[in-house]
């Protein structure tokens, strides 16, 4: 019978399959190396990248315009994606989002000061 997983060469010899194949698990690391977001919505400067987790916004970062959008995939980032149409509408509107930023104990404490 014919082999018919798709070889792969590893350090100098071929081998069969993906199971052990280095070039593989490059492929999942570079996944997990891509960052995740609850929502991706367009602002008149750049694209927005919004992170939420555990029912709270994590993080709001600013992406190329030619980013992709991307609908709100949980509650949280949809009540984001509405408070910031608001403000940008109205920048009198206050935010009123659960917020859990993500930082080093430096920076936490630079932002409760």
């Amino acid at each position: 019978m014919k082999d018919t997983l798709p070889r792969a060469r590893v350090s100098g010899r071929v081998q069969n399959g993906l199971r052990g194949v280095a070039g593989a698990q490059r492929i999942d690391a570079a996944r997990l190396d891509t960052p995740v977001y609850a929502a991706k919505m367009r602002a008149p400067f750049a694209v927005l990248g919004i992170r939420t987790g555990q029912g709270a916004v994590t993080g709001i970062e600013y992406l190329p315009r030619s980013e992709r959008l991307q609908a709100p995939t949980d509650a949280v980032a949809a009540r984001v994606c509405r408070q910031i149409e608001r403000y940008l509408a109205d920048p009198e509107f206050r935010f009123d989002l659960p917020l859990a930023p993500a930082g080093t104990v430096f920076r936490r404490q630079v932002w409760d000061t």
